[in-house]
């Protein structure tokens, strides 16, 4: 089985937007973004969960794809695309109190302890320009 998802490499300063989740959805720090719903595209999907999850305001010309992650777990396959925002509006605020509790500003060099592994990995391969990763999730979390 297949899936994409999308998010959102938000930079500031040396630093990137994290969501904090709440501790029954892990705890752990991710970054902005989600499912690709039926009939949208990636571009839609990002621009609607910026705004539902941290108030950011997008626009689908000033998103550009930055890094692709190929998940493998067993025979299941998922695919995550991240993509920069060059610019962006709003008010930063946790919009999904259930499954965040704050949204910050950290630096990209160096992030929470508690990064979800896979964000820290492809986050590194940002920085480097190193446009694909493929991880498996299985011998990830055995590691962990």
């Amino acid at each position: 089985m297949s899936k994409t998802r999308v998010r959102l490499i938000l930079e500031k300063e040396g630093k990137v937007l994290l969501l904090r989740q709440t501790k029954k959805n892990g705890g752990s720090y991710t970054l902005v973004g989600g499912k690709i719903d039926p009939g949208e595209t990636a571009l839609q999907a990002l621009v609607r969960e910026s705004w539902e999850e941290a108030g950011v305001i997008l626009k689908e010309d000033d998103l550009e794809l930055v890094h692709t992650m190929l998940q493998i777990k067993g025979k299941d396959h998922k695919v995550t695309l991240f993509f920069k925002a060059k610019k962006w509006k709003g008010e930063l605020e946790t919009r999904e109190p259930d499954k965040f509790k704050k949204v910050a500003w950290h630096k990209l060099k160096n992030l929470p302890n508690s990064t979800k592994a896979k964000i820290a990995i492809a986050l590194d391969y940002y920085q480097t320009k190193k446009p694909f990763s493929e991880i498996d999730i299985l011998i990830l979390a055995e590691n962990e």
